[in-house]
């Protein structure tokens, strides 16, 4: 039952990513989705977080109202965390910053350059689908 709710997810993933770099939004239905999924993975390891998801959506909340980050971006990471054994949150949190940084001078790099697009938004969804699955891949 976690490979089959893991491998949906992980689907679900890649179809937001698809839809963050074509529209920079990660759709609400996936996120759902994906929130439902993970709960179910909670109750696969007998282990639901929350204390973490709390405190992530409420520092996400203020970096979204300073507009550091997009609202898309902390619902996804708070809907996976939801289901994250947690002794992998921080594998997590590493690699996505480290995909992040990278992502973010590569885009920006890209939309000044090569496709004259002054959009200073990043697709952040991709950075969090592969520190997810960095941090996810030893549990499947």
């Amino acid at each position: 039952m976690i490979q089959i709710l893991t491998f949906f997810i992980f689907s679900l993933l890649a179809v937001s990513c698809v839809t963050d770099v074509l529209y920079r939004t990660i759709k609400n239905n996936f996120v759902s989705l994906i929130f439902i999924s993970s709960c179910g993975l909670a109750f696969c390891f007998s282990n639901i977080n929350v204390l973490v998801p709390l405190l992530f959506l409420l520092i996400g909340f203020i970096l979204t109202v300073v507009g550091i980050i997009g609202a898309g971006d902390i619902k996804l990471i708070v809907a996976l965390l939801i289901g994250m054994p947690q002794d992998h949150i921080s594998m997590f949190f590493f690699a996505m910053g480290c995909l992040g940084s990278p992502l973010a001078i590569l885009i920006t790099m890209l939309s000044n350059f090569f496709l004259k697009k002054k959009d200073r938004t990043i697709p952040f969804g991709i950075a969090i689908t592969f520190g997810y699955i960095a941090a996810m891949w030893g549990v499947i």
